[in-house]
């Protein structure tokens, strides 16, 4: 593999990320029922991942503990 393919893929992983925690800052709901996110699995992603899974996490028992 190229250089260049890995830093595009880097910047592609990068681009997702930042998509995907701008979408959750915006969040306001009370609960969240469903959270799906799918992209190819990359071991460098894994701590996003559980940060994404955490957020569901507590949002959804803010309100079951209210």
């Amino acid at each position: 593999m190229c250089g260049k393919d890995v830093a595009g893929t880097q910047h592609h992983s990068q681009k997702f990320v930042d998509n995907v925690n701008a979408i959750l800052k915006q969040y306001r709901g009370r609960v969240v029922q469903e959270l799906d996110v799918k992209f190819e699995f990359d071991a460098t992603l894994a701590e996003h991942l559980d940060d994404w899974v955490n957020f569901a996490f507590i949002i959804t028992n803010k309100e079951s503990s209210s």
